[in-house]
């Protein structure tokens, strides 16, 4: 009989440490946000890639690198380092491409799709992979009243530069004497 007491007080026991441990290794763990902000830029602007860390150690420091593949399939690349803080959440925001070296060639002078993968230095695979757009006009589409924001980058500098729209054969607007700043870019409205 004393037997059976102390057995019913070890399973007891033991039940009430699964129950208070059972939370933590059924957690969700440590989570990883990969975002882009805006996700479409005019060409030659900065896009914010901002990685979240919630649920990681405390007060420790995680590495990661930033690769940025353009519509080129050129790559750049960036280590950076998130201090989490003491309740286990980190944030990184970094800017493309004013954040990377000049040896990481980076640029938003080409239109078109650019993919960002960020991945923990001790991790084998990405954390996280976005896609962000660069173009010639400040938004994707317009009302019908607004004007359109229109950047181009690689003329020659000083000079004058037509700019037309056109769907299929019909021209819808032409504008032709824009003229191309020092540094090689159109800026029109």
């Amino acid at each position: 009989m004393k037997h059976l007491k102390t057995l019913a007080l070890l399973l007891l026991f033991a039940g009430s440490i699964f129950v208070i441990v059972a939370p933590a290794i059924l957690g969700a763990g440590p989570t990883t946000t990969w975002t882009a902000t805006p996700g479409h830029v005019t060409e030659g602007s900065n896009v914010n890639l901002v990685l979240t860390l919630k649920g990681y150690t405390p007060s420790h420091n995680y590495f990661f690198v930033v690769n940025v593949t353009d519509p080129s399939a050129s790559k750049s690349a960036v280590n950076k380092t998130v201090l989490v803080d003491s309740s286990g959440n980190g944030v990184l925001t970094i800017r493309f491409p004013t954040d990377f070296n000049l040896e990481a060639k980076a640029w938003t002078n080409l239109t078109g799709s650019y993919v960002a993968n960020v991945t923990k230095t001790s991790a084998s695979r990405p954390s996280g992979t976005l896609t962000f757009t660069v173009g010639l006009t400040d938004q994707l589409s317009y009302q019908r009243s607004l004007k359109a924001r229109i950047t181009a980058y690689g003329y020659i500098p000083r000079k004058e530069a037509n700019i037309t729209i056109a769907k299929g054969p019909a021209r819808i607007f032409s504008h032709p004497r824009s003229t191309v700043n020092a540094t090689g870019f159109v800026n029109d409205f």
